[in-house]
């Protein structure tokens, strides 16, 4: 990798082959100035360029759309097991005041899930 003046804003920590190198200082990561690159397979600086520059912007959508269905997953689960609750609540018997608290917490959950659907 060659350090360049033109080179368009394109440097290797703007790169999606770019994984920057991080040590361990106290109570957090300190980033360095090195790091590797996977298309040229070896140490390069934050700073260097190369012709083989390309966005990772598609590596954050990709992120963006997993997390998304990670969620929508969880949700999914949430329901199953708020619905598991209330089915075993039914056939227990709960006395009156914590009986009433905990039908609220399952509706809470209930009204927070279908509020913040995907």
């Amino acid at each position: 990798m060659e350090n360049t003046k033109n080179c368009n804003g394109r440097y290797c920590y703007n790169c999606g082959r770019f994984r920057r190198h991080y040590t361990l200082g106290y109570m957090k990561f300190i980033k360095e100035d090195t790091g590797n690159c996977t298309s040229q397979n070896g140490v390069t600086g934050y700073r260097d360029t190369c012709e083989d520059w390309y966005s990772n912007q598609y590596h954050s959508r990709r992120l963006s759309e997993l997390s998304i269905k990670t969620l929508n997953e969880t949700i999914a689960k949430l329901v199953e097991i708020t619905s598991v609750i209330k089915e075993h609540l039914e056939t227990k018997q709960l006395r009156g005041l914590a009986r009433e608290r905990m039908e609220k917490r399952l509706n809470d959950i209930e009204n927070k899930i279908d509020n913040d659907k995907f």
